[in-house]
């Protein structure tokens, strides 16, 4: 978890993101059979956030886990469930659940899957002009193929 260094540290001195980290490894050291995560990646950097998931990826136990970074979870994550004030908006595979349908009614967003690599995708999104138009679903230019970070 990279958090070895931080332990003779006082919490109150540890930024956002080694705070993180540590609450991250004392969970881990635990070795419960189901790990429940709110929002582990809200201060890390992109490298510890993308470490933390492999990481948590590999260790084959049943993760729950609050992530708001939709690109993210389409890499990392089996199942996904898209909440909207307390409403399951969809639930399922990541590549059924984040469909521009669902991008536009819960986020305000035009989107599309890039296929990045084989078998790899990502979210390309940009804000709606307006989130009730029915031209909201609409998939952006099938010509741009970088993804959005």
């Amino acid at each position: 978890m990279g958090a070895q260094h931080l332990a003779d540290r006082d919490i109150a001195t540890l930024s956002g993101g080694e705070h993180q980290r540590v609450l991250l490894a004392r969970a881990l050291a635990q070795q419960t059979r189901v790990l429940v995560l709110d929002e582990p990646l809200n201060h890390p950097d992109i490298r510890h956030q993308l470490e933390a998931l492999r990481m948590i990826r590999g260790l084959g136990i049943t993760t729950v886990l609050a992530l708001h970074d939709l690109d993210l979870a389409l890499r990392y994550c089996d199942r996904l469930c898209v909440l909207a004030d307390g409403v399951v908006m969809a639930a399922g595979p990541p590549r059924d659940v984040l469909q521009p349908p669902s991008m536009a009614e819960v986020f305000g967003v035009r989107a599309r899957q890039v296929e990045i690599a084989p078998g790899e995708h990502a979210l390309r999104c940009e804000p709606l002009d307006d989130p009730g138009s029915p031209d909201s679903v609409v998939p952006l230019d099938a010509t741009e193929e970088e993804p959005a970070c």
